[in-house]
This record gives structure tokens, C-alpha cells and sequence, in this order.
């Protein structure tokens, strides 16, 4: 590959360097098979990449329901610490009722 990117600070080390020195240490370290599925998934990913980009990031079904998740995660956060008590105090209500119809009879 060609230093197609310069480094940001003059004298750093370029994005290619930095490339070219993980490969060699993989290659060493893990041995070609690891370097070849490292190689795969980054190839894959990049790939996924492009796809979502060609394709755009929005759409109107998305934007209609963005205001609905954001309303619903607000609503959870705001009763996430009254469900527990809630649901204990249903629980309690429960048992009593079943105690009082078990001793009735």
C-alpha cells in the first residue's frame, strides 16, 4: 500500500507505517493463518461499510419512530426505580388475598 494519508503532526508516524508495522507483528506473532482471518474480517467489515454508505443512513420510517423510542426510553428511565416496589407491593397484595381465601375455607 502507498502512504495515501500523510501523518497529522510532521515527523509522526504515517497511518500505513502504523499498518504495515501491526502486519509484520501479527505475521511474526500469530503466524499467516491469523494474518489471513484478521485480513478476512477487516476486508468484511470495510465491505459492510460501503454497503451501509451506498445505501444512506435514514429513512423515513426511522425518523417517524425516533421520537417514539426516545418518548419510551424516557418513560422507562423516569419508572425504573417505582417498578421494583410496584411490583412487590402487587406481589404482597396477592398473597394476602390467597391467604384470607385459603383461611375462609
Amino acid at each position: 500500500m502507498a502512504d495515501e494519508r500523510l501523518p497529522a503532526t510532521e515527523g509522526a508516524t504515517s497511518p500505513q507505517e502504523r499498518i504495515d508495522s501491526a502486519i509484520k507483528a501479527l505475521r511474526e506473532g500469530a503466524g499467516e493463518h491469523v494474518l489471513a482471518d484478521a485480513a478476512g474480517v477487516v476486508g468484511l467489515f470495510a465491505a459492510m461499510t460501503v454497503t451501509v454508505d451506498a445505501g444512506g443512513h435514514s429513512s423515513r420510517e426511522l425518523e417517524k419512530l425516533a421520537p417514539v423510542m426516545r418518548a419510551a426510553a424516557g418513560i422507562r428511565r423516569k419508572t425504573e426505580g417505582l417498578l421494583l416496589p410496584a411490583g412487590l407491593l402487587l406481589l404482597a397484595g396477592v398473597v394476602a388475598a390467597f391467604t384470607r381465601r385459603m383461611s375462609l375455607r
